[in-house]
């Protein structure tokens, strides 16, 4: 994706930060939604104070219908807010760059009202909000000026919105839920962002309320995050004129085995902001039903002795395992890493090359499945737990 003054700046600041500084500051995030002229919008303030003593503030606020960031700087005139909407090139030096227009807004019974104008325009459009979150947060890391409040306030590193009520608004406030498959006890269904088409599975079953909640909690950051990335895709490309989500809302993903302890998500496809090369991937991604959260291998495998190591010197062309995957011949030639990811499906574990450099993309895709009654010398105890029909 395009690196922007504001990555720049974020990059900077952790490097400068100096060892044993003050504990980092508290941030201050209010929340509005309403209308701009007949436009729904979601406004956000942030404000704390430096180690410095000085008083700072940052605003950003999206259309419902474009949900793309649109920054704004602060000024405080007593009781009014005075948001000025800059090109996005110059907001870090908003000194040095006309204003494209600006907010001007009072405080009023349970929100803001005001108007919006466009710079040269005599006349702007009617703004109503109303409060819809108010909180106050510590910070990551100490704040130096109002472009370091997004990235003290670390909602996004693990795509943990719920507490968030701006984010909720962008990325997760328009889902839909296609229907219900179910698998036992358990059972899920496909989670879509409204607005773009990225999906992701969801649980909506489960015996144990506390397990599906932190499943989901993981099933929804990675909708969240490929949602986040398809907006920042489509932004970037109607700068351009164009205004594509990158290919996020064309990437797959699929249950491919589900039992009572164990969920497997398969997905990949290829996505495109920017660069070089288009960004082709493909993975598994494994959850622990019995646990809440994602499935290690190690506890159910033991993967790190002679027998696993034994196995794996029969994963070869040709062999009882091997699942004739159609690859270019250089995938499996002397000299290739066969780095494999392990998962499951009904009929046993599953070899495949996930996620390569795009160089030898091609070569992504299963390879070998040795079925569970080849696996007994590698299973740890734990393990008939997660498999009790399927290990004898």
């Amino acid at each position: 994706m395009r690196i922007t003054a504001l990555a720049i700046w974020a990059a900077m600041a952790v490097f400068s930060s100096p060892v044993g500084a003050q504990p980092a500051p508290v941030i201050h995030q209010q929340v509005y939604e309403g209308t701009l002229g007949k436009h729904p919008i979601v406004l956000e303030i942030l404000s704390t104070r430096t180690d410095a003593g000085q008083d700072v503030s940052a605003a950003r606020y999206f259309y419902r219908q474009h949900r793309a960031h649109i920054q704004l700087g602060v000024e405080r005139r007593g009781v009014r807010l005075i948001l000025r909407e800059y090109d996005p090139a110059c907001y870090l030096q908003s000194d040095q760059c006309p204003a494209k227009a600006s907010f001007t807004l009072t405080p009023r019974t349970g929100g803001l009202s005001g108007q919006w104008i466009a710079s040269g325009r005599l006349s702007g459009l009617p703004v109503m909000l109303k409060s819809v979150g108010d909180r106050k947060v510590g910070a990551v890391m100490a704040v130096q000026e109002a472009a370091g409040l997004y990235y003290a306030l670390d909602d996004l590193s693990d795509y943990e919105v719920s507490d968030n009520p701006y984010l909720w608004r962008q990325l997760a406030a328009t889902t839909t839920y296609g229907p219900e498959v179910r698998a036992g006890a358990v059972a899920y269904v496909m989670a879509t962002d409204k607005g773009t088409g990225i999906h992701y599975p969801r649980l909506s079953r489960h015996p144990s309320l506390d397990i599906l909640t932190r499943v989901n909690r993981l099933l929804d950051r990675e909708r969240y995050r490929m949602t986040q990335y398809g907006l920042d895709c489509r932004a970037q490309s109607e700068d351009a004129g164009g205004g594509a989500l990158g290919g996020w809302d064309e990437y797959q993903s699929e249950v491919s085995f589900i039992t009572e302890s164990v969920m497997v998500i398969r997905e990949g496809g290829s996505t495109y902001c920017g660069g070089a090369y288009p960004n082709n991937s493909f993975r598994y991604a494994l959850y622990d039903l019995r646990r809440g959260e994602e499935l290690d291998l190690n506890r159910l495998l033991k993967l790190d002795g002679a027998e696993y190591a034994h196995l794996r010197a029969r994963l070869e062309p040709g062999s009882a395992y091997d699942l004739k995957q159609q690859a270019p011949q250089d995938c499996l030639g002397e000299g290739f890493d066969r780095d494999y990811s392990l998962s499951f499906n009904d009929k046993g574990l599953v070899f495949s090359l996930t996620d390569l450099p795009h160089v030898i993309g091609a070569c992504m895709g299963d390879y070998y499945v040795v079925p569970y009654a080849d696996l007994k010398g590698l299973w740890r105890p734990e393990a008939a737990l997660y498999f009790p029909r399927r290990i004898s």
